[in-house]
């Protein structure tokens, strides 16, 4: 009965793992798209002092920096989830004692990746997410100032 159990609590913690990593693709998906339109709008709005320049240079490094983090996480994060999902198919096929060691290590697996690494990506994206903004509304001030 216990088993079975624990094959539900992983199967669960592996449900729970993809939506995260679904949702921080989606986000990260969505703030790309984002950062383009706003530098066509930034690229529309020409001539630009040099000041200005350096600040959306300044913005986009910054931005960058964090999705290269958020991209090398995410990669992480794919492969340990890939790794995890082997060894779960490793576990079906082992009885007894064995089977309950190898789904606990899946477990702790599965769990510390979605409470450090889900998290630490989650903190990595919404880092992007407000260079973003202040492009954004650095940009969108801009645009006042020129209407």
């Amino acid at each position: 009965m216990t088993a079975a159990r624990d094959w539900r609590e992983v199967e669960q913690l592996f449900l729970q793992w993809n939506a995260l990593r679904v949702t921080e693709v989606y986000r990260r998906t969505t703030f790309a798209t984002q950062r383009d339109a706003v530098l066509a709008r930034w690229n529309d709005l020409a001539p630009h002092t040099p000041a200005d320049e350096h600040f959306i240079e300044f913005r986009l490094a910054r931005g960058v920096t964090a999705l290269f983090e958020v991209i090398e996480l995410e990669d992480r994060t794919t492969q340990t989830y890939v790794e995890c999902r082997a060894d779960l198919e490793r576990a079906a096929t082992l009885e007894g004692k064995e089977r309950a060691r190898a789904l606990a290590a899946i477990r702790d697996a599965a769990t510390r990746a979605i409470r450090q690494d889900m998290r630490h990506l989650a903190t990595l994206t919404s880092t992007y997410q407000y260079e973003l903004d202040e492009l954004v509304g650095f940009i969108d001030e801009r645009a006042s100032d020129v209407s």
